[in-house]
């Protein structure tokens, strides 16, 4: 008889392994759907330049006619979009960055160096210059000239990049801490990308 239970054991046995695995067995991904999408390159001064706009940020309309482009970027955890802006503008870098300084009521002490501080590197052969501020902010949804607004919590990525032709270019990122901090590399990325055509 123990022959017999050994024998319908070993039938029986193979058949459960094998449903078994086939449960436990993984399903095939979509390659397609986990490739990052490439970012779209959208021109800047006339044609002169252009910028890999990283492809999960979304192109709205300015607000108003100095900016030359703007974008909403987003985060699910967060329902607050930040806002990414770039025109020309003039002034020296200390200038600009010190007004940058002065949108904030109060600065947070970052993770290295000092509030404010200026970073520089190369950019397809046009220096350039960025800062990281973080804070409370006041946001001046009318204008530079308009009513300011107090923004807790807030950050602000700018950068200026000098151009041969064009003039300085100001690239800004401003929006609540959490969703800025998210699109850093994206900034720096976009940064790096720009060119002169």
């Amino acid at each position: 008889m123990l022959k017999h239970l050994l024998l319908a054991a070993l039938l029986i046995l193979p058949g459960l392994s094998h449903a078994q695995t086939d449960t436990a067995a993984p399903k095939p991904k979509d390659a397609a759907a986990a490739k990052p999408k490439p970012p779209v390159m959208v021109p800047l001064a006339d044609g002169d330049l252009v910028m890999p706009a990283p492809a999960d940020w979304k192109q709205v309309k300015p607000r108003n006619r100095i900016i030359e482009q703007e974008f909403a970027v987003a985060i699910k955890e967060v329902d607050a979009p930040a806002r990414f802006t770039v025109m020309a503008s003039g002034g020296s870098i200390e200038q600009n960055v010190n007004r940058w300084i002065g949108q904030f009521k109060k600065l947070a002490q970052p993770e290295e160096g000092k509030p404010g501080e200026l970073h520089d590197l190369e950019v397809n052969g046009m220096k350039a210059h960025w800062v990281d501020l973080a804070g409370d902010y006041l946001d001046s949804p009318r204008g530079p000239f308009g009513p300011k607004v107090e923004k807790k919590d807030y950050r602000v990525l700018a950068a200026i990049v000098e151009t041969k032709d064009s003039g300085n270019y100001f690239f800004k990122l401003v929006g609540p801490d959490k969703v800025v901090a998210k699109h850093k590399d994206a900034f720096l990325t976009m940064l790096k990308g720009v060119k002169a055509k």
